[in-house]
């Protein structure tokens, strides 16, 4: 009875500790999102939205969680890494309502993290011409006409006066 008792502690020791108890999809991305709140555990967040891309592949969110890997890189000053997870969104997941987005995002970070304005150019010609019905398409054009520009020159984003460049 002893040894019964015994292999049934050690069982029960085993499955606890081994972490079997495994988070859910849903479990995952809310961890994750919450730690993406907060400049301080963005580490946990990658970890974590990395995770979910690895164990739920097909999980609905997964184009949510690679904008989200792309902002903690911009938020990080990380240009280049973040242009590539919105690139391997667009790649991955063609028809999410977010290509519009990273599209555009790409072009920002090319203009104003990169200071690569021939590339800037083409991604915001891209949301122009993929996604014309888009609401960031005044902003494209915005940013097309004002690169490289400072605010004092600009005069500052204003939508009711790009209407009339379209």
């Amino acid at each position: 009875m002893k040894t019964v008792y015994s292999c049934l502690a050690i069982a029960v020791f085993l499955f606890l500790g081994s972490g079997c108890v495994e988070q859910s999809a849903e479990e995952l991305y809310g961890e994750a999102e919450k730690a993406a709140a907060d400049s301080s555990s963005y580490e946990k967040a990658e970890k974590l939205f990395r995770k979910l891309l690895a164990k739920y592949p097909e999980d609905e969110r997964c184009d949510d969680v690679l904008f989200a890997l792309a902002q903690i890189e911009v938020n990080k000053g990380r240009g280049q890494e973040a242009v590539a997870k919105y690139e391997q969104l667009l790649k991955q997941y063609p028809q999410s309502g977010l290509c519009y987005k990273a599209q555009f995002m790409i072009g920002f970070i090319y203009s104003e993290m990169l200071h690569d304005y021939s590339k800037a150019k083409q991604a915001y010609r891209k949301v122009i011409e993929s996604y014309p019905d888009c609401d960031l398409v005044s902003s494209a054009e915005w940013m097309i006409a004002n690169m490289g520009k400072s605010p004092e020159e600009t005069g500052g984003f204003d939508s009711e006066k790009t209407k009339g460049t379209q």
